[in-house]
């Protein structure tokens, strides 16, 4: 199942939790979050079907 599926089915459900500090993101968290990051990558100019890396 898709993780934007699942957070309008269970949003408060945890869609993972953080190795080092214990703390849990819920679905709804991991959508806001991704969707500040893709809004962030079409302003740096991205566009449908570009290809990048992210290094963390």
């Amino acid at each position: 199942m898709y993780p934007q599926k699942y957070a309008v089915m269970h949003p408060q459900r945890p869609a993972f939790i953080m190795a080092s500090t214990g703390e849990e993101v819920t679905y709804a968290e991991y959508e806001a979050r991704a969707n500040r990051l893709a809004h962030l990558l079409r302003e740096a100019g991205l566009q449908h079907q570009d290809h990048y890396s992210i290094m963390m």
